[in-house]
């Protein structure tokens, strides 16, 4: 049995529907899938998880692309990433853009 997580779980007033980010773990892989679920908002939670996991269940059993796959590291390890990845030379070509534009 794989562990279930719903991450950003919000209501769409715009769509009339619940979205949730569904992060399924098994045999040390997280996969993630963008699911909905077409209801009113005053649905009771358990109706909404049940639906939104049958959405990423559905997804998993048809191999959708959209899905994303996570390494096999423990979810509670983050690499922290270094703000040194825009460097000078990134900021100089965007410096130059803008200033073509005001020339």
């Amino acid at each position: 049995m794989s562990k279930v997580v719903f991450e950003n779980l919000r209501y769409n007033a715009a769509t009339m529907s619940f979205e949730a980010t569904v992060a399924m773990n098994a045999d040390g892989t997280q996969v993630k899938y963008a699911c909905s679920l077409h209801a009113p908002l005053d649905t009771d939670y358990d109706v909404v998880t049940t639906g939104l996991m049958a959405d990423a269940r559905r997804q998993k059993a048809s191999a959708s692309p959209l899905r994303l796959l996570r390494s096999k590291v423990p979810h509670t390890q983050t690499i922290a990433r270094s703000p040194q990845f825009a460097d000078n030379s990134l900021w100089s070509s965007i410096g130059a853009m803008f200033r073509k534009d005001a020339a």
